[in-house]
Formats: structure tokens, sequence, C-alpha cells
């Protein structure tokens, strides 16, 4: 059994279907969230992830936001003009809302992402042990669990990119995605790509932090992080024909 990770697919179902065709029927995905929203297929998306076995979905700031704009939307006669609703949709979240709304499941399918965990946490066949949330966090004296972090943190937060009064775990990682690693160094200088190469990974934070968000969504690719084999793999879509 091999146990991966991935993050903020954002609608891409061509990626999601194309991990989906290369994992064992044992292997398990811990999918660190974000799976609606910007790309095309978001609400799909959602529900393949939900239903799938396989994997093991956390929950992302593009779910927290898509809660909230459907509990705004049941609660207050304002359509799809409330606060909630209008952050949604300007992070991209117009198609998924509407798609939850017109799914005679949709208010069921909310309670089941309102429910979703913030964190998993495994320990690899070698002994690594990894601390899995959407956004990332610093542990605190010498606390290797995310526990004591506010839950709002563990999905929206930056900041901890540019942490740098930490303690080093040996063999002890926190991954994460919610920020494009094209856009990790802007926050975290100290890290490099794991394969010296732009597009891979971001290892950063005296090495004990990883960045997998691939910016699927506009690179039409994502990385596939395997936990046992501390390793990665780049899935990347089918390529426009009309390009080329």
């Amino acid at each position: 059994m091999a146990v991966y990770c991935c993050s903020d697919l954002h609608g891409m179902y061509n990626l999601y279907e194309k991990i989906c065709a290369r994992l064992k029927p044992e292997d398990k995905v811990i999918f660190l969230g974000d799976a609606g929203d910007r790309g095309p297929e978001g609400w799909r998306l959602i529900r393949a992830i939900l239903d799938n076995p396989q994997w093991i979905y956390l929950k992302g700031n593009h779910e927290d936001m898509l809660i909230k704009a459907i509990d705004e939307a049941q609660a207050l006669d304002e359509g799809l003009y409330g606060y909630a609703c209008l952050l949604s949709q300007r992070n991209g979240g117009g198609p998924t809302i509407k798609a939850c709304l017109a799914d005679n499941e949709g208010f069921d399918i909310i309670e089941r992402l309102r429910n979703l965990p913030l964190q998993a946490h495994y320990t690899s066949s070698s002994g690594v042990e990894y601390w899995c949330t959407h956004a990332g966090y610093t542990p605190k004296e010498d606390d290797v669990t995310p526990n004591k972090i506010p839950d709002r943190l563990l999905i929206w937060d930056r900041d901890h990119m540019i942490d740098t009064d930490f303690p080093y775990q040996k063999d002890f990682y926190i991954i994460h995605g919610h920020t494009p690693i094209e856009y990790s160094y802007n926050y975290a200088a100290d890290g490099d790509f794991m394969d010296r190469k732009y597009n891979s990974p971001y290892l950063y934070g005296n090495n004990m932090k990883i960045d997998i968000d691939a910016g699927a969504f506009y690179t039409n690719q994502t990385f596939l992080f395997n936990l046992d084999e501390f390793s990665f793999e780049v899935i990347k879509g089918e390529e426009d024909k009309d390009n080329g």
C-alpha cells in the first residue's frame, strides 16, 4: 500500500481521473483541500472525492467559503449577493455555488463538507512523520501536533510561511497546499524546489515544511507526493489539441 498527498485540484476533474487511474486498490490519497472553484468541474470533483473511499478529504479555505456562502443563501433573502456569497464568487466559486444549489443533494453535501477533518497524521513505513493540513502551520514549544492551532489558521493562514522561530524536528514534516509553489519563495525565501526545478514541490522552513500546491487550475497539473518514499510525481492533464 502507498499513501500519497495532493492538494488544490480546484475543479480539474481530469487530474483527479489521472490520479485515480494510477492508484492500486489498496492505496490512499490524503487530499489537502480546495476541490472546488476556479476550474471547470468544481462541484463534480467535490462529490467525487467525498464518495471515493481511497481519498481522505481535508477541509480547505474554498470548502470553508462554499459552506458559508450556502449557509448565507439559505438564511438571508439576498440571493447570491450576501458577503459570503460574493467572497466565494470573487475567488472563482460562482459555478460551484450554483451547481450546489441546483443539486437535489446539495445541502446534504454541504453538511458533509462542514464535518471534514482539518488535519491528518501519517507515519511512513520508514518512521517519518507527516502532519497534513490545507494551509500549513508552525509548531510552538516543541508541540508537534496542530491541535492547539486555531481552525481558521489551518485552512487560511500564510503568515506561518515566514516564521523563523520554531523547533526543528528530525524526520518530521508539515505538508500543505493553499499557496501555489510559484509564490512560496515570496513568503519563505529559505527554501528550494525539491528537484531544483521551478516546477516541483517547495521544501522550506529548516527542511520541515513542504508546499505541494501546483496551481492546478492554471497549470493543468498537480503533484502526487508519495509519503512513504518522500518523492513526487507530476500529474499532467491533456494538452489542448487546438494549441498543438
